[in-house]
């Protein structure tokens, strides 16, 4: 088994308390929780490639929520 580095051993416990927050405080609209699952599997990812690509479809999401929310008040 490999020895986990302090950067593998800090972002296993940063993920851990991700979940534990992401339970405790759900989130009730679904667009933003979508946005949430992308940004807990961002911290997931094992690869830069991967990260950018959750990220850009993450602020595409916030981008639609932010547009749909300005335009309604």
């Amino acid at each position: 088994m490999k020895t986990q580095t302090a950067t593998e051993r800090a972002l296993a416990r940063r993920v851990d308390e991700l979940k534990l927050t992401r339970d405790g405080y759900p989130i009730t609209d679904p667009r933003l929780a979508q946005v949430s699952e992308l940004l807990h599997r961002i911290c997931m990812a094992t690869t830069l490639e991967a990260a950018q690509w959750m990220a850009g479809d993450a602020i595409v999401q916030l981008r639609d929520f932010a547009t749909s929310r300005n335009g309604s008040h």
